[in-house]
């Protein structure tokens, strides 16, 4: 690729956090849709969940839990993390439920290893969860403008060519374990050109409030979003042409 830069622009910051959740959290007294129930009876299913919010992850241990019917401090915060995610946790007070342990295979911060959980009842996942294996004293605050998720990639002609020259190493591999739904994930043909030394990375920052589909129930807001945007002169009334 010749070095040539791999441009992806940020559009998403916040004042601090308290784990690294799976899903972009949302401003104080803004409204959570309630999201499709995620299915999580096969392994396959449970590793698409983490893959669909860009984590590689591999299973190392599984164990029954129940839900406690009176949640802890504790719990409590761990309950508020899975209310912003959109994840139904509170629902299954009492329950009997699965949790599923995984090792972050594509994000170790200074050699840390990150684990993931999911919790499943009824074979639908409930609860979510990435945090490094030091209990939690490796978090720390971030600073206002600090940068932590990208939303849109750039590239330059060079990349097809990488991910062409990726893709039958990446069939071999993925469709004897996953046929139906194995995925090329472009991010992981970013990665593996910058561990070869044959691209660069360059972030480009914007304050602008980042919107996004990820369920057929999210189409209003983002329409809303756009109609407003044109109403206020930052969007030409013929936005796709």
């Amino acid at each position: 690729m010749n070095k040539r830069p791999v441009i992806f622009f940020s559009v998403a910051a916040i004042a601090a956090v308290l784990a690294l959740v799976l899903i972009p959290d949302r401003s104080e007294g803004e409204t959570i849709p309630d999201s499709p129930a995620v299915a999580a009876a096969s392994v396959a299913q449970r590793l698409d969940y983490f893959a669909s919010h860009g984590w590689e992850v591999e299973e190392i241990g599984a164990k029954n839990v129940t839900i406690p019917e009176d949640f802890s401090t504790v719990y409590e915060e761990y309950a508020s993390l899975q209310d912003k995610q959109g994840m139904p946790l509170r629902e299954y007070v009492g329950r009997n439920a699965q949790l599923y342990v995984y090792e972050v295979k594509n994000y170790s911060p200074e050699s840390r290893k990150m684990l993931a959980e999911l919790l499943v009842c009824d074979d639908t996942a409930i609860a979510s969860m990435v945090y490094s294996e030091d209990g939690g004293k490796s978090w720390a605050d971030l600073p206002a403008d600090c940068v932590v998720s990208m939303n849109l990639w750039g590239f330059t002609p060079a990349y097809v060519q990488e991910a062409k020259a990726g893709f039958a190493a990446f069939l071999q591999a993925s469709l004897p374990v996953n046929p139906m739904k194995c995925e090329y994930y472009l991010p992981t043909v970013v990665t593996n050109a910058l561990e070869a030394g044959k691209a660069d990375v360059h972030v480009l920052t914007s304050a602008d409030k980042w919107h996004g589909i990820t369920y057929r129930e999210d189409k209003p807001t983002v329409v809303a979003a756009i109609a407003q945007k044109t109403q206020d002169g930052l969007y030409p009334e013929d936005l796709w042409n």
